[in-house]
């Protein structure tokens, strides 16, 4: 039997040489999906024939290419300006996406300049109209679910129209408090406000829950609406009543809705979870249904911090 035996030899840390030497590798490379999908619904035209900036004749780049430069940077969570950088540095990004290069830090601070709210709402209308296009025009649904929902976004800085207001997560910094809708069949974003943090959470919601129904096609007859508390507003609710929209809005616990929880009957659904109801009126001119949601509070679970419950007797509400 032949043996053979092998000598093994330190290697210090100096002797291995490291070199990058793949010209054709990128960290985005799942981009290339996502361009395949923007460019079969035109968004780049889309957005270049309804959004003017500058003369187009004087300009490297025209609306569009910034304007869908800009959304590749979003998608990729490049969420400040220098950071799209990256972008412009990666020439396999660039050919990913059939661009020659990309715009400089300069080229989007010259036209965000430029930017109105009147032209924030036209992108926005190109958005509802691409989706439309995409979905057929929602042609087949019956029925339409509007999901309604505001955010605090905390910002740093002096950023334009942010204000000091309710910031749950940060006390006493500035924010931003936008509205949002989506369509609960497909999950598609339909519209959205921009306001400054100092908003109370009903502010405004009457008026935009019109400009939501304005985007949806006129076949669309019978709408149901959900909504966080924010939207537990009576202008809010009076409107939808109006337009004989069904709706579903979580309540904020008041001290008279929580007086009248420990007394309601409550029907078990199993798990520790009991449901109750109650007519209430409180400063509205009409009576409405409240439904009650009641869970047994079990030591280590964990808290539904979203739903802000209310404790009383070991339940929570």
């Amino acid at each position: 039997m032949n043996t053979i035996k092998a000598k093994a030899r330190t290697v210090n840390k100096s002797e291995v040489e490291a070199q990058f030497v793949g010209k054709n590798l990128t960290i985005v490379g799942g981009m290339g999906l996502f361009h395949r999908f923007v460019k079969k619904l035109g968004v780049e035209a889309a957005l270049e024939q309804s959004i003017e900036l500058s003369p187009q004749a004087r300009v490297k780049y025209k609306t569009g290419r910034v304007l869908i430069s800009l959304i590749y940077a979003l998608v990729l969570d490049l969420n400040r300006l220098s950071d799209a950088l990256l972008l412009r540095l990666d020439k396999v990004f660039q050919k990913m996406v059939d661009f020659s290069d990309y715009p400089h830090q300069s080229t989007f601070s010259r036209h965000l300049q430029k930017f109105t709210v009147p032209l924030a709402k036209k992108i926005g209308e190109v958005n509802v109209s691409l989706m439309m296009r995409a979905r057929n025009d929602l042609e087949g649904y019956e029925w339409m679910t509007l999901d309604f929902d505001s955010y605090v976004r905390t910002v740093y800085g002096n950023q334009q129209r942010a204000r000091v207001g309710y910031n749950p997560r940060k006390r006493g910094r500035k924010s931003f408090h936008p509205l949002f809708c989506f369509v609960g069949e497909t999950g598609d974003f339909l519209w959205g406000r921009f306001r400054p943090g100092n908003r109370y959470s009903g502010q405004g919601a009457k008026g935009f829950l019109r400009e939501c129904l304005s985007m949806l096609p006129q076949g669309i007859k019978n709408i149901r609406a959900r909504g966080d508390s924010s939207f537990f507003d009576g202008d809010f609710l009076e409107e939808m009543e109006r337009k004989e929209i069904e709706y579903a809005i979580a309540a904020k616990l008041y001290a008279p809705i929580q007086y009248l929880l420990g007394g309601l009957e409550y029907r078990d659904i199993g798990d520790g979870i009991a449901v109750g109801e109650f007519r209430y009126q409180g400063s509205w001119e009409k009576e409405r249904r409240m439904v009650v949601i009641r869970e047994v509070m079990r030591e280590g679970k964990e808290r539904k911090k979203e739903l802000r419950l209310f404790e009383l007797q070991g339940y929570s509400y």
